[in-house]
């Protein structure tokens, strides 16, 4: 959603309308958080600023706004300067914001060619090694450091591009978002992307590179501060000399890649994933996917089962869902008709409700008497129906939330 500042001038002006009736020339605490709730709410459906303000950062801006406005009006009585004061607020909350490339590189990746997915794009390593090398350098020259000074980072940044970039693929973030917490911003969209890939390694013959048990694990002590920054053409360009690595174990053979790219069930996801404005089953889907993406590199059983359970909890479970009896019979029941929709396939359907009862039963035994027993099968069992299922949901176009899943369900009881 992209604020309007017409819409933001009308906001204002009832709050200050009402706030020049008053005897008092300052907004005070208790009055604040009704009167001016509206313009919060209102702004925070930018996405942008949701996810870089918290509500009560966004609740002391506006405050400070009215607070500076308020005098002015009352001396002038002039509408223009309450849409100078809308304009004025919005201009400084998103001058905080702004774009970043950032890269993280890649541990037991291997990918014969780019693949773009939105705002993440992965490389091969030492593909591009010599353009992000001239634009790295390009920024040191703009900083106000020495000569002395330069050559040195200009040395640091070709051995952190030969470590990170051409020995090693990486995949690079397009964020916006403050500057401090572009970093974490990036790390999330990153782990999202890896996590979809995953999603695909058995449909498309990716295989493991060897190293396994370690999933995505940022490494914290090398990762510093920005060292220097520098914005060039509307995008901020940030330096490090060490960043968090990504860990995976993934091989992409150039045919893969493509097969992958063909799949509408790729494209699907992939659209989700940098979609703006998400529906409610598409938020869910992209957590679904990935806790199952965590759990194809699980080494451990029993975690692995109850990653892939988590998976189809979260897009299948409902509000009313609270005793542990019914939620066993509840998902069983929707796993069954969603996995198996057709009249014809009620013998199908009989066996999911069955299987998934048993797997929900393996799960309680793990979760509340402490078992670490999980037969080769049931895991298997487990997996493909999480994968099923996302696969499922992803592609169907009708559920946007839990009424609407509902609503699909009852209808294939009846047929």
């Amino acid at each position: 959603m992209v604020i309007s500042n017409k819409d933001l001038e009308k906001k204002f002006e009832k709050v200050l309308n009402n706030c020049i009736q008053g005897s008092n020339n300052k907004l005070h605490s208790k009055y604040d958080e009704k009167v001016f709730s509206s313009i919060t709410d209102y702004v925070i459906k930018d996405k942008d600023i949701l996810h870089n303000f918290t509500r009560r950062e966004v609740d002391l801006k506006v405050v400070d706004a009215l607070n500076k406005t308020i005098p002015e009006i009352k001396k002038k009585s002039s509408n223009g300067l309450i849409a100078d004061a809308a304009e004025t607020f919005l201009t400084n909350l998103r001058s905080e914001i702004g774009k970043y490339l950032i890269i993280f590189p890649i541990e037991n990746l291997k990918i014969e060619q780019p693949i773009k997915m939105g705002s993440a794009t992965f490389y091969p390593k030492g593909k591009k090694s010599n353009e992000w090398k001239r634009k790295f350098n390009n920024i040191i020259e703009h900083t106000k450091a020495s000569q002395k000074a330069k050559k040195s980072m200009k040395k640091r940044l070709a051995t952190h591009l030969k470590d990170n970039v051409v020995e090693k693929p990486y995949v690079v973030i397009d964020v916006r978002a403050r500057r401090s917490n572009a970093d974490d911003f990036a790390l999330e969209k990153a782990e999202m992307a890896i996590n979809i890939l995953r999603y695909f390694e058995d449909s498309y013959g990716l295989q493991s590179s060897g190293i396994t048990g370690f999933g995505i694990i940022p490494t914290p002590s090398s990762k510093v501060r920005l060292s220097f920054h520098y914005k060039q053409d509307g995008t901020s360009f940030s330096f490090q000399m060490k960043v968090p690595n990504i860990v995976t174990e993934q091989t992409f053979s150039r045919d893969s890649i493509q097969s992958m790219k063909r799949s509408t069930l790729f494209q699907r996801l992939v659209n989700i994933y940098k979609a703006s404005k998400k529906s409610e089953m598409e938020e869910r889907i992209l957590s679904a996917v990935s806790w199952f993406g965590e759990a194809k590199i699980e080494q451990i059983p029993y975690i692995r089962f109850l990653k892939c359970i988590v998976a189809t909890e979260i897009l299948l479970s409902f509000s009313e869902d609270q005793h542990e009896g019914r939620i066993t019979a509840n998902m069983s029941e929707r796993l069954a008709f969603l996995l198996a929709p057709k009249k014809a396939e009620v013998r199908q359907r009989l066996i999911i409700l069955k299987k998934m009862k048993d797997l929900y039963r393996i799960r309680s035994k793990i979760v509340h008497k402490g078992s670490r027993c999980i037969d080769k099968k049931d895991l298997a069992s487990i997996e493909e129906y999480a994968q099923l299922l996302i696969s499922k949901l992803s592609m169907n176009d009708e559920i946007n939330n839990s009424d609407d899943l509902a609503q699909q369900i009852n209808l294939r009881k009846m047929q």
